[in-house]
């Protein structure tokens, strides 16, 4: 709780315009905590007995959601300091983690392809999001497939959609044949090449 409030009081810090500057000399520091606060705890997950079902309840959760929504606020305070393969490494995690934080995950990527002068910060580490990206695209196709927690699914596949679709222009005008690759190889599934397209005309519904 003291550091889910003290990453509060960051997140504070961020968003107000007068206090911003307060905090500018701090980036590399609140981003280490970030990435600390950001990792698993397998120590933080318990296992509660419900009669004949067992369920797992994650108590770090709210933290590491919370050290992720810090660090959007800290990249859009501070761009130049904090846009960095850094943000990368954190969206790679995330993305092997809840679903709530690869929300918030999607959003950091699309955030950081928005800054022209962070793209050549980045450009070198494109080939590794193929991997997790691949693996969450993969788990919701099946399912659709299965038609189990469709709604759920194609909510995903749309942020997904979303979030590929901002990365792929730098990812084709660097020439990185591992995404290329991998994006011919994805949206030749039905379900996701239905999604890319909304996204593509801007027709996504969420």
């Amino acid at each position: 709780q003291v550091r889910k409030a003290a990453l509060h009081s960051v997140n504070v810090v961020c968003v107000s315009p007068s206090c911003s500057e307060i905090l500018q000399d701090s980036t590399d520091l609140i981003l280490e905590r970030i990435k600390d606060d950001s990792k698993q705890r397998p120590e933080l997950i318990r296992e509660v007995d419900l009669g004949p079902f067992k369920h797992k309840v994650d108590d770090g959760l709210p933290l590491r959601k919370f050290a992720y929504t810090v660090c959007c606020s800290l990249l859009a305070a501070y761009p130049e300091q904090v846009a960095s393969p850094t943000i990368i490494d954190l969206v790679i995690q995330g993305m092997g983690d809840n679903e709530d934080i690869q929300v918030i995950c999607c959003q950091l990527l699309q955030d950081l392809c928005s800054w022209n002068f962070a793209l050549f910060r980045i450009m070198g580490r494109v080939g590794d999001l193929v991997e997790p990206f691949d693996r969450c695209i993969m788990r919701w196709i099946k399912q659709v497939q299965a038609k189990q927690q469709v709604g759920r699914a194609m909510d995903m596949l749309r942020l997904y959609a979303r979030t590929l679709k901002v990365v792929e222009p730098i990812a084709e005008a660097n020439q990185h044949k591992v995404f290329v690759d991998f994006m011919g190889r994805i949206l030749k599934d039905p379900a996701f090449a239905q999604v890319y397209e909304q996204a593509t005309a801007g027709k996504d519904s969420l």
